[in-house]
């Protein structure tokens, strides 16, 4: 791994609600394929902190050359074009050690925000290692990503870092040491990458394969930049003695708003050891927004708390399902402000997941009857498929979905 070398990873819950402060994609216009976005017409090598790269967003100042790599630093930074099959965009922002594959000393790209992050602002960008299609598989190596105060010196003073190595997960560093991750580095694979300061020196990280699951890491920054109180600032891209490609893509820097309140599970008891989950999707028309996972429920009310971006405004609906329990939807107007929705009550019953309390619901009880093991059928959670299952099934006899 590159010496003094910091890796990252991100997101959490968030309950700021400011503007949003800085974008960039490499579909804008600006970016053209095959064209350096780092300081643009400079030698390669050159390690200064010039700020004459392009910049097609906002909020960032122009792409920088960073100052890592060995003497020489003969690696390629270059728009890109994958196919959009990928996931990645039409465009992408590229890191490569060295040219054609010649060179293998390293390569920085990095981006530094006109204003520090502020807690509760959300950093997020997706990445995603060369291969299977997506040009070329790295077989040595490393690709990542520094995250940085305001200081462009070398070493610098980061606050914690991600990387990515062939044949391995990928794995973070902070004041703690490395660890690596549960995610697998897998060439053409996405990966989105969400970091929120939630405390001063203290981050929280969301890892999310492109359609899979997430990961939720909590970080703390380096000693010496909690010692300095150093905010989030930089984000340094790098690619070191690799002999593939990486990608980078949809930087973004944003505020979101919190939703929170409970849920009431109806008819339940919570006598065992079985435990609930629901998911609250939250939608404005087809448009996913997020969700809300409330997981481990072992009691008949549940706090949950949720965010949005708060460039989400208007009606949306909530949608609320899992488990014996029908779906219902609580409507929302969101404004970019924090909403507590209060009591969400959720109607018991439809063992099948049908959308109806029904006969079957019934039958499937019957059916079950004194089984121990954790099931549906236990629609009150007391740990055993008995008579009171039966009861509550009846007495919520022809509820629907909303």
């Amino acid at each position: 791994m590159k010496h003094s070398l910091s890796i990252l990873i991100t997101l959490g819950v968030v309950a700021g609600a400011h503007a949003q402060i800085a974008l960039d994609n490499a579909q804008n216009s600006v970016y053209i394929v095959g064209q350096e976005y780092i300081q643009v017409g400079t030698t390669p090598g050159d390690q200064t902190a010039a700020t004459n790269g392009l910049n097609g967003g906002f909020g960032f100042e122009r792409w920088q050359r960073g100052g890592y790599g060995d003497n020489g630093n003969f690696g390629s930074n270059l728009i890109t074009s994958i196919n959009s099959s990928f996931n990645m965009g039409s465009k992408q922002f590229g890191l490569r050690s060295g040219v054609g594959g010649l060179d293998f000393s390293g390569t920085d790209a990095r981006r530094r925000l006109l204003n520090d992050v502020g807690l509760n602002e959300v950093v997020s960008f997706s990445l995603m290692p060369g291969g299977n299609g997506a040009g070329v598989l790295s077989t040595v190596g490393d690709f990542g990503v520094e995250f940085r105060g305001s200081s462009l010196s070398n070493p610098g003073r980061d606050l914690f870092g991600m990387n990515a190595s062939f044949g391995q997960n990928y794995s973070l560093q902070d004041e703690s040491g490395s660890r690596f991750t549960g995610i697998p580095v897998v060439g053409g694979q996405r990966l989105d990458v969400q970091v929120v300061s939630y405390q001063t020196n203290k981050f929280t990280v969301i890892l999310t394969p492109f359609g899979g699951a997430s990961e939720k890491y909590e970080l703390d920054s380096y000693g010496s930049s909690a010692a300095l109180n150093t905010a989030l600032r930089t984000i340094q891209f790098y690619a070191y003695q690799t002999n593939g490609d990486s990608y980078v893509n949809f930087l973004r820097v944003e505020s979101f708003a919190s939703l929170s309140g409970s849920l009431a599970l109806g008819n339940t008891t919570f006598g065992g050891a079985f435990t609930r989950n629901i998911v609250g999707t939250i939608k404005q028309g087809n448009t996913i927004l997020g969700t809300i996972a409330v997981n481990g429920i072992n009691s008949g009310t549940a706090s949950f708390s949720g965010t949005v971006p708060i460039s989400a405004t208007g009606p949306a609906t909530i949608e609320w399902d899992g488990s014996s329990f029908l779906l219902r939807k609580t409507n929302v107007t969101l404004s970019g402000t924090n909403l507590g929705l209060g009591t969400i009550n959720l109607q018991n019953g439809d063992v099948d997941n049908s959308g109806e309390v029904d006969a079957a619901d019934i039958d499937i009880v019957i059916a079950n009857f004194g089984a121990t093991t954790d099931m549906t059928s236990d629609v009150d959670v007391s740990g055993e498929v008995d008579a009171a299952d039966i009861d509550i099934v009846i007495a919520n006899f022809g509820g629907v979905n909303d």
